[in-house]
């Protein structure tokens, strides 16, 4: 393979910036972007991550629970640290699911109140359910009544709007739980617009006795310090798209320099295809599932409507990867 240019630089930190200490850094889930062929192949090659959170798993009514459901998370044996997250709105099912990951030495349990997809929010789960504070106060007694591993739930700041995250906010600190990740967004805002990055502001008193991890909108180190500066009392972040777009910023967080490296994307991306064509049942599907990567790794590069259309030209994986490649060694670089 050809010498790649290899690009590293400081990012400027202002003086007053509030630095990374003993903050931790989770990795969200996105479906469809971090099942285990990305998140071995970032373990490989990057670092900056303390801990995963993986995609939902969907909950069901059964008597067994086939190990297939888990094939994403079995075997328990990940280099970061894996936390396994369920979806649905039945506590008996949660409770199930919570025995089933203990029996894999699985010691968490994290239940998704945040899902904002319509073919979700309208079954009552994910985001739909915050509409029912009541609801979620029975499911929780009942839940902590009957597991003995750790509980956390990753919510938004409501479905519709923000009217109810106070009365929700006092049913989450009536339990002990183990975090309790925030995306401050609503439900119908999806991914649109912008996160509120001062919505917990009137919350960090009440949460102080609980891990609240920040999650909605870091793309970069200025992202975070602003944040930082803002809550220096938060010491939890969660990086949902932003890690998918540069997997580099967890260790440019923390160090506070330019990390992007050509040799070591393009190592990192020729193993993520090789995961990605094992887990995939035809040419197609490996195709599809490495496009939709590229719609965040054009991030990185210069002249990112270009690199989307080249990228969705490919017909075959062979010429997807030649331009792949192509990109990777020569396309210029987006600041961060």
């Amino acid at each position: 393979m050809p010498r790649m240019r290899q690009e590293k630089s400081q990012i400027h930190l202002s003086r007053n910036t509030c630095r990374m200490g003993g903050d931790k850094i989770y990795m969200g889930p996105l479906r469809g972007f971090t099942e285990r062929p990305f998140r071995d192949a970032y373990a490989e090659f990057f670092s900056g991550v303390d801990v995963v959170l993986a995609p939902f798993i969907p909950l069901v009514t059964v008597d067994y629970i086939n190990p297939s459901r888990l094939r994403d998370i079995l075997p328990n044996n990940e280099r970061i640290p894996l936390i396994p997250q369920v979806i649905g709105n039945s506590a008996s099912q949660i409770i199930q699911m919570a025995e089933v990951l203990k029996s894999y030495a699985y010691e968490e349990i994290n239940w998704n109140l945040g899902c904002p997809m319509p073919k979700i929010t309208k079954k009552k789960r994910g985001s739909g359910l915050l509409l029912y504070p009541e609801e979620i106060h029975t499911l929780l007694s009942q839940v902590f009544e009957n597991i003995d591993i750790r509980f956390s739930l990753k919510t938004r700041t409501g479905f519709q709007d923000t009217s109810l995250f106070s009365e929700l906010a006092d049913v989450f600190c009536q339990f002990p739980l183990a975090s309790l990740t925030v995306h401050t967004r609503t439900g119908s805002q999806m991914y649109s617009g912008t996160a509120d990055k001062e919505f917990l502001l009137p919350y960090l008193e009440k949460f102080s006795n609980t891990e609240l991890i920040y999650n909605g909108d870091i793309f970069s180190v200025e992202d975070f310090e602003t944040l930082k500066n803002l809550m220096p009392s938060i010491s939890s972040w969660m990086i949902g798209r932003g890690l998918i777009r540069n997997p580099f910023l967890g260790e440019e967080i923390k160090t506070g320099e330019k990390k992007f490296n050509r040799n070591r994307f393009f190592s990192f991306h020729k193993m993520l295809n090789e995961n990605v064509a094992k887990t995939s049942t035809s040419e197609k599907t490996h195709l599809n599932r490495m496009k939709g990567y590229w719609t965040q790794f054009r991030f990185l590069f210069n002249d990112r409507e270009t690199i989307k259309n080249r990228i969705l030209r490919a017909q075959s994986v062979k010429d997807f990867l030649v331009a792949a490649e192509e990109i990777i060694k020569n396309s210029g670089l987006q600041e961060h």
